[in-house]
């Protein structure tokens, strides 16, 4: 059977589940069976409940990955794969 849309269905699983935060599925995809056919949320986007929930907060920027609309480098790290918080910071002034 298809997968529900924005869902994956890993093999052996009773019921489909969604993508980590911090990546999406498309909206059409129903044959997702493995978390690696999520696709990392887009620079400037932050995703949640495998969709793209929204733009990054104004003053803040989100590269790939972002689960957050207002990353902080300071408790989000810069790289901190996996935990669903990373990738972005404030603006630096000026910009």
């Amino acid at each position: 059977l298809p997968c529900s849309p924005r869902h994956v269905c890993p093999p052996r699983t009773p019921y489909p589940l969604v993508c980590p935060n911090g990546t999406y599925a498309h909206p059409q995809a129903t044959d997702m069976d493995d978390f690696s056919r999520c696709v990392p949320c887009p620079a400037g986007k932050f995703c949640n409940n495998g969709t793209i929930a929204g733009p990054c907060s104004a003053g803040y920027y989100c590269v790939s990955g972002n689960s957050r609309p207002d990353p902080d480098w300071g408790t989000d790290g810069p790289l901190q794969a996996g935990n669903g918080t990373k990738r972005g910071g404030l603006c630096p002034l000026g910009h």
